[in-house]
């Protein structure tokens, strides 16, 4: 009986005993309520997308350079391009070392590389082209001082004189070709003559002399530099001019390297 009494005790006591007010369901409302923090880049995964992306573009740049250097006449323009990609490359490749080595630099390594290569080449194509271009220059300046010579030599030597039908004559006589040509060709011919025409071809300046009534002529080129000596010669003048006597063939006696005597 006693042990019943201390639970009904017991029991008593409860029913004075206040429960406690239930707090999770606020919390969990008030917690929803505030706002939730983002999170924060990381320095190092920016850092590794910037040394991926300049390595990308460096080794794009560089394959590109070194395939246009590989292309004759074009390669040396290459280099610029390489110029770029090696400038790209080591960006990439400080921006990693600043990082402590973390980002992999690969791709900047392999297009430094490859730009390198294509500058190199490049520089050799430049070289080339300008080793050819002075060589090209030396080869035009001795052939115009090889003509000026001649063109003095032509005009201070002693010269045959004749005029355009007597000289036109003696290459047409049947077997006395071959004693015109020992007489006149590779010799230096003065000849007097009436203009009939004046034309200009691509490496020369022809002007032709009346050698027979048939339309035979006597064709005395001059050299495109002399163009400006030649601008009081017209169809119908006189004049005497001075050349290389090349021989007959096409229909005319030739003369070369000519000059205008005044």
């Amino acid at each position: 009986m006693a042990r019943r009494r201390d639970r009904d005790e017991d029991y008593d006591d409860d029913d004075d005993f206040e429960p406690r007010p239930r707090r999770r369901r606020d919390e969990d409302k008030d917690y929803d309520d505030q706002p939730r923090s983002r999170a924060k880049p990381n320095n190092g995964d920016v850092t590794a997308v910037v040394v991926q992306v300049l390595g990308g573009l460096s080794l794009a740049q560089g394959i590109i350079a070194l395939m246009g250097s590989l292309i004759p006449c074009v390669g040396a323009v290459a280099a610029i391009g390489g110029l770029i990609g090696l400038i790209l490359g080591v960006i990439g490749i400080v921006v990693a070392k600043k990082s402590n080595g973390r980002p992999s630099c690969g791709l900047a390594i392999a297009g430094t590389s490859l730009s390198v290569v294509a500058i190199v080449i490049g520089l050799i194509w430049f070289a080339i082209t300008a080793i050819f271009l002075q060589s090209g220059g030396m080869v035009k300046q001795a052939a115009e001082q090889a003509a000026l010579q001649e063109q003095t030599e032509i005009r201070t030597s002693p010269a045959i004189s004749v005029t355009a039908f007597a000289l036109e004559k003696e290459f047409e006589d049947g077997n006395a070709d071959l004693k015109a040509d020992i007489k006149y060709v590779s010799k230096i011919v003065e000849v007097t003559g009436e203009v009939v025409r004046v034309s200009r071809a691509q490496y020369y300046i022809s002007v032709e002399l009346k050698a027979g009534e048939d339309g035979e002529t006597v064709d005395c080129q001059f050299r495109l530099s002399a163009e400006s000596d030649l601008t009081a010669v017209s169809a119908g003048k006189t004049v005497k001019i001075r050349g290389k006597c090349a021989g007959k063939y096409g229909g005319s006696v030739k003369l070369v390297s000519c000059i205008l005597m005044k």
